[in-house]
């Protein structure tokens, strides 16, 4: 969730990361068959938006996990992008 209240979902088994704006707009902000089993995404202080992925367990010349990183726009597909919750 960023500060303006907008949700990113993780679609497990089609690979895009979905964000659901308060208005109920949605819009895939990225999708990528690499994009295995997202979990536990973030947005830093310097708005970007982390995606760590667990990778299949037969992938042995990959590292078992990526951590992918977005840089994210003010606005997506006419959403205005909050920044990170800090809980202040």
């Amino acid at each position: 969730m960023d500060s303006k209240g907008n949700i990113y979902f993780s679609e497990t088994t089609t690979h895009p990361i979905r964000l659901l704006a308060p208005s109920g707009k949605t819009a895939i902000l990225a999708a990528d068959p690499w994009l295995i089993r997202p979990d536990g995404a973030f947005i830093s202080a310097d708005r970007r938006l982390y995606i760590p992925v667990k990778q299949p367990l037969d992938t042995t010349d990959k590292a078992p996990f990526i951590i992918y990183a977005l840089p994210l726009p003010e606005n997506f597909d006419g959403i205005a992008l909050g920044d990170a919750v800090t809980g202040r």
